[in-house]
């Protein structure tokens, strides 16, 4: 398998094939565990400011997972991925959360 950075660059916008809405700025991997103690990935796709609540319907959405479902696998991840389709904002304000 290959590095997180090695994983990072392989999801990067440019080179995952993406349909064009809604628009997304970049992906994020990092490794998990999940709640079962079992090895996973978290998927954070970070949407454009200006995406619409129109944007994030299933149709719109499993092409991406899709996408990077088949990167991951091509980089050697086996682990479950786990999505949140977020905008910067929000994802920001996670983070803080989190570190509350």
């Amino acid at each position: 398998m290959k590095s997180a950075e090695e994983i990072n660059e392989e999801l990067s916008v440019e080179r995952l094939s993406l349909p064009s809405r809604p628009e997304i700025e970049r992906v994020e991997y990092r490794d998990h565990t999940d709640s079962l103690g079992d090895p996973a990935v978290q998927v954070f796709v970070i949407l454009s400011e200006k995406a619409r609540e129109s944007d994030r319907t299933v149709d719109k959405l499993r092409p991406i997972e899709d996408a990077i479902r088949t990167a991951l696998n091509k980089a050697g991840v086996g682990r479950w991925p786990y999505f949140w389709f977020r905008k910067p904002s929000e994802q920001r304000r996670a983070e803080q959360a989190a570190c509350a």
